[in-house]
């Protein structure tokens, strides 16, 4: 932008200054959590996993800009985790394990997760992540509440997958369809006749038994005495 300064003498003396404007972003919006959400908030693990085991990642976004939308993470102590049994990486979002389950059956911790901006005057929002320790399962299931990013990449591969597979039975229909029709042509050719059959007819021409007139001989035997 450019400024001019001019004065009320004569002559009117001016000056000239380029204006730099910087339009910072306020920040007006809190994060939002993407996982976990009221509809996917459970996390199905087994007992005997060791301590530090990564369990989930939580993902929230801001609608801001620079600071006022970068997301940190943390577990308050509160609800099921007032003895930190879990523990969050605040970058990341990554959920481990900070306790041993191994003499637990089955139990349901409910752990409230809160996101904050980095602006001057934070906001935050809060939610509440369900873990579920089962002795039953002997491995982490592959749900969808692991990992949001994971499971949009396993539905792609579901998606291609289901699609090769149809294309493959459709390719094996075309081939038995095709087999089907030439084995029925082939039987109408026999049945009706191929042409190496009819050529065979007429290059060796049969003869009737009523065609062949018999014929016979006689010998005169003369006797002298």
């Amino acid at each position: 932008m450019t400024a001019v300064a001019t004065d009320s003498g004569r002559p009117a003396l001016s000056a000239v200054a380029q204006l730099i404007v910087t339009v910072l972003d306020i920040n007006d919006n809190d994060p939002e959590f993407q996982f976990p959400t009221p509809r996917n908030h459970t996390v199905t693990i087994s007992s005997p996993l060791h301590l530090g085991y990564q369990i989930t990642r939580v993902v929230a976004r801001d609608a801001d800009a620079g600071r006022n939308g970068r997301v940190t993470y943390r577990l308050p102590a509160a609800g099921d985790n007032v003895d930190r049994k879990f523990e969050i990486y605040r970058q990341s979002g990554v959920v481990r394990l900070n306790f041993r389950f191994d003499h637990v059956t089955y139990a349901e911790y409910r752990i409230p997760v809160v996101a904050e901006d980095s602006g001057i005057v934070s906001r935050s929002a809060t939610a509440l992540l369900l873990v579920v320790v089962n002795r039953s399962i002997s491995f982490p299931l592959p749900a969808g509440s692991r990992d949001p990013e994971v499971v949009q990449f396993n539905v792609a591969v579901v998606v291609v997958g289901a699609l090769a597979l149809a294309a493959l039975l459709g390719l094996v229909g075309f081939v038995l369809v095709a087999f089907t029709r030439g084995r029925g042509a082939d039987a109408r050719d026999i049945r009706q006749g191929s042409p190496l059959s009819t050529v065979s007819a007429n290059y060796f021409p049969t003869q009737r038994l009523s065609d062949v007139t018999p014929r016979s001989s006689s010998v005169r035997i003369r006797v002298t005495t």
